[in-house]
């Protein structure tokens, strides 16, 4: 994962005004959660959420930044964020992970 992060920065860098940047931004923040970098994980989908709160993939990187910020220790964040999933993706699979999260954080 880490020549992934890496290989996904390098083309952000290149291609700010590409087409493909939504779905870098959210790998980038996945390849950063999976090798346990939980705050470069929440600056991702933090950032893929602020530009791109409309995008298919909210529910998952709204879902990711809820699991990166409980992973990180910080619950109340994790709680509200979990919780924002539920409440704006009602049918997705985001939420039903989300609430099984949610009953774990309480």
């Amino acid at each position: 994962f880490k020549q992934s992060a890496a290989q996904l920065r390098s083309m952000m860098d290149r291609f700010p005004d590409s087409a493909y940047m939504p779905s870098l931004v959210f790998w980038f923040g996945s390849a950063n959660y999976a090798q346990r970098e939980f705050k470069g994980a929440i600056t991702s989908f933090t950032a893929f959420l602020k530009t791109y709160a409309e995008h298919p993939r909210a529910a998952d990187a709204r879902l990711n930044l809820g699991l990166s910020q409980a992973d990180a220790g910080e619950r109340a964040a994790a709680k509200k964020t979990l919780q924002n999933v539920v409440d704006r993706h009602p049918e997705s699979n985001a939420a039903v992970v989300a609430k099984e999260r949610l009953s774990k954080l309480k």
